[in-house]
């Protein structure tokens, strides 16, 4: 308390003052690194799931790997009431690029949701084609916003996120910078 409310003008009060500035800094920086660390784990968890959803369409509910695209679009459209390509839009995401690298987490986990009980669905009640896949999948996801809409939370109002590749990378440069200026003490 004394460093922080003396005189800057001195020498050891300036360094103190300086200290617990950049130590503050980097406990905010890191903070927000186990924060982002959960959104990076959650995005891989959602990778997978969408691949074993993948291998469930194709394989169990003879679809073609090139129509899968549409029966994520109908569950976009049946969670956030818009399709996939109306979301990247409305939020200036690249067409090439995946729209859960921008998502909330809860959305992540809502769509991640809405693939394992499509995958469910399949396996259980033999679903096969393209028609029925979507709509498994579209009723599912429905399922999943009214869960949400109940609990007073609307999908498409959760904020999207930054690009997970440029917050990782902003995030290591920032903790580079922290680590530079305490080392330079």
């Amino acid at each position: 308390m004394i460093a922080m409310n003396g005189d800057s003008r001195k020498v050891q009060i300036a360094k103190a003052q300086t200290y617990f500035a950049v130590q503050t800094r980097k406990q905010e920086i890191l903070q927000e690194s186990l924060r982002h660390q959960e959104r990076v784990e959650l995005r891989k968890k959602s990778k997978e799931s969408y691949k074993s959803y993948n291998q469930t369409i194709v394989k169990e509910a003879r679809v073609r790997q090139g129509q899968i695209g549409i029966i994520t679009s109908a569950g976009d459209k049946a969670l956030f009431g818009k399709k996939t390509k109306q979301l990247k839009k409305d939020n200036q995401i690249p067409d090439n690029e995946p729209l859960e690298d921008y998502t909330h987490s809860l959305n992540t986990t809502a769509r991640m949701f809405g693939r394992e009980l499509t995958k469910e669905k399949i396996q259980q009640d033999g679903v096969i084609g393209l028609a029925k896949t979507i709509s498994t999948h579209s009723r599912n996801n429905k399922q999943v916003r009214k869960l949400m809409v109940e609990e007073g939370i609307l999908p498409e109002k959760l904020p999207m996120q930054q690009d997970i590749k440029k917050k990782t990378k902003k995030l290591n440069t920032s903790y580079s910078q922290a680590n530079l200026i305490t080392s330079s003490e």
